[in-house]
């Protein structure tokens, strides 16, 4: 009876095949990881700044109500949160080169810009063209990542846009819901500081109770708050991005008829 013997040359050839098949799924796997790379990379750059808006890269729809600068003549308020968009229109076109010089002179937070090749109409128009420009029928110039451009389109479709405010400002919903009692104090010598950084609060949705002048000068403005340690408040948010200053939490007074403090510094009118 003849015995089977394996032929060396089947065994090499399989061998072969099954270091070409390990070979070609290597080579599948790493153009996939490429294209996930450039993907992600793709998704979290910026389509194109414009020269003359020195703003940095929106940090992603946080929490709160993000504002923007959208050309000609509109500042909306994005709140994912509270599901809203809020806006006016200025009187006049606002030039690129001066909308942050602009959004200063009305008090306006400004975190992103959004600049059409084109005018924008009304709100509406402001809906179809986001939708427009994530799917590459319209360009623009950006502070917001493709990737936040498709959660903008994503939102701007379901949301509730409130009628245009009566004035050049853009309450948030949440501050406006923590109704904090704000003191402003001038601590410079520069007459009226003290109106105009009250202003700025107001725009934001929250309440100044009272004016006055602080009981010393600061180069530095100082924010107190009179609330217990590490609050999560979006006032207070807000308040450190107006003026640019950290907070001190000095805890709840009951010889405080008022929330938070804000003694305005020589900083402010630079």
């Amino acid at each position: 009876m003849a015995s089977w013997k394996a032929n060396p040359k089947n065994g090499r050839k399989d061998k072969k095949r099954k270091k070409l098949r390990l070979i070609i799924l290597g080579g599948v796997l790493i153009g996939l990881i490429i294209v996930v790379v450039r993907l992600i990379m793709w998704l979290y750059a910026i389509p194109q700044t414009h020269p003359d808006i020195n703003i940095d890269k929106l940090a992603g729809w946080k929490n709160g109500q993000v504002n923007l600068y959208v050309y000609p003549d509109f500042f909306i308020g994005i709140d994912m949160e509270q599901g809203e968009i809020k806006y006016f229109r200025t009187e006049d076109a606002v030039d690129p080169s001066n909308a942050l010089v602009e959004a200063k002179k009305l008090g306006v937070l400004v975190d992103g810009y959004i600049i059409f090749r084109s005018d924008l109409n009304d709100i509406d128009d402001f809906v179809s063209r986001v939708d427009k420009s994530v799917w590459g029928g319209e360009s623009v110039y950006t502070n917001i990542t493709r990737k936040d451009m498709f959660k903008l389109w994503s939102f701007v479709r379901g949301s509730n846009i409130l009628q245009p405010q009566n004035k050049t400002a853009l309450p948030e919903t949440s501050i406006l819901l923590e109704r904090y009692n704000v003191v402003v104090n001038n601590a410079t010598n520069v007459s009226g500081l003290a109106s105009d950084a009250s202003r700025w609060i107001e725009n934001i949705g929250a309440v100044v109770v009272d004016t006055g002048n602080y009981k010393q000068t600061l180069q530095s403005t100082k924010i107190n708050v009179y609330l217990p340690e590490k609050t999560q408040s979006r006032t207070v948010e807000r308040l450190e991005e107006i003026f640019g200053v950290n907070v001190d939490y000095l805890g709840v007074s009951d010889e405080k008829p008022y929330d938070i403090e804000v003694a305005v510094g020589e900083d402010f009118t630079r």
